[in-house]
């Protein structure tokens, strides 16, 4: 049966009705699109401009700081709101030195983060003024160990007989990270003898660092009479019988597996066994299980030119290697 022509014009009238609507949808869509705001292009992070912020701030200390200059650039930082660059601040107060920079750097000492704590501390070292050495005596005892490692350092620097007692305290301190600057600190004090105990202590220590540390100090201080000022500091002096005391302190670590600890005892034990003699006129200041395996020649005071100044190769096979290709 055919269908009748009414029935097809309906069935085309009705194709061409959905067609429209479709078109019609479709143009709405684009014009939606077309019409749609462009997106602003992304603003730079707040944390690139703050970036910059502190970079310009950093400059300005490093500025005063080279022409050893305390400019008020450099004052006004040490109270910016930045901890990083307040503690900048600080130790470019301590590199420049001067006495003025005291008060500013004592009030540092009390900031509230305590790498800004730190750096005053290490700056007082540096300025190494009586009432600088009383205020590291007091921040012996701050409760971040940051700050106590650099307050040993600082102690050391000043050397002042009042702060040997601050320093004995931090050679037992239960950060070992305080102990062992503390052991580089101890053999600067003109009489070290009531600071040994520890630091003999320190040199059989479990942790690599702190034996390092306290043999290097006990290396200096049992080779008091031929070791050269070292840091801006002499080294300490002891009895003949304290001396002997440290170096059988050494001789007990001559075996340890540490290459650094080793190569402290074989400074301490290869230098003159007292101020006063030499281990060469007195070969019993040698352990004798040591004697045959340790020099006592003196050890050498530099390395020779060749060998600290290394020849620079010739730039000319580089160069004919670059025409050539």
């Amino acid at each position: 049966m055919r269908p009748s022509r009414s029935f097809c014009a309906a069935a085309v009238l009705g194709a061409l009705i959905l067609s429209a609507q479709a078109g019609a949808l479709s143009a709405k869509s684009s014009k939606k699109q077309a019409t749609a705001p462009v997106p602003a292009a992304p603003t730079a992070p707040a944390a690139a401009s703050a970036d910059d912020a502190r970079i310009k701030k950093l400059a300005k200390i490093l500025r005063a700081t080279d022409r050893r200059i305390v400019d008020d650039d450099i004052l006004g930082l040490l109270g910016d709101s930045d901890a990083a660059v307040r503690a900048a601040a600080a130790r470019g107060l301590g590199q420049i030195a001067e006495k003025a920079t005291l008060k500013p750097l004592l009030q540092a000492t009390s900031d509230a983060d305590p790498s800004v704590r730190e750096a005053a501390a290490f700056a007082l070292g540096l300025l190494a003024e009586p009432e600088a050495a009383e205020r590291l005596q007091a921040m012996a005892a701050d409760t971040s160990p940051i700050v106590r490692r650099a307050v040993a350092s600082a102690l050391g620097m000043i050397h002042a007989a009042a702060s040997r007692d601050a320093l004995a305290k931090l050679l037992a301190d239960p950060d070992l990270t305080v102990r062992a600057n503390a052991d580089l600190a101890a053999w600067k004090f003109a009489d070290p003898a009531p600071l040994l105990e520890e630091v003999i202590g320190n040199s059989g220590s479990q942790d690599p660092r702190v034996r390092s540390s306290a043999c290097y100090a006990l290396a200096r201080l049992g080779s008091a009479g031929a070791a050269p000022a070292s840091s801006g500091a002499a080294v300490g002096q002891l009895s003949e019988a304290d001396v002997r005391r440290v170096r059988a302190a050494l001789a007990v670590r001559a075996g340890d597996k540490e290459p650094e600890v080793r190569m402290q005892v074989a400074r301490g034990l290869a230098k003159p066994a007292s101020p006063s003699g030499s281990t060469r006129s007195n070969p019993s200041a040698i352990p004798e299980h040591l004697s045959g395996r340790i020099s006592t020649g003196p050890l050498p005071t530099s390395a020779p030119p060749s060998a600290a100044r290394p020849s620079r190769p010739s730039a000319r096979p580089a160069a004919a290697m670059l025409k050539r290709s």
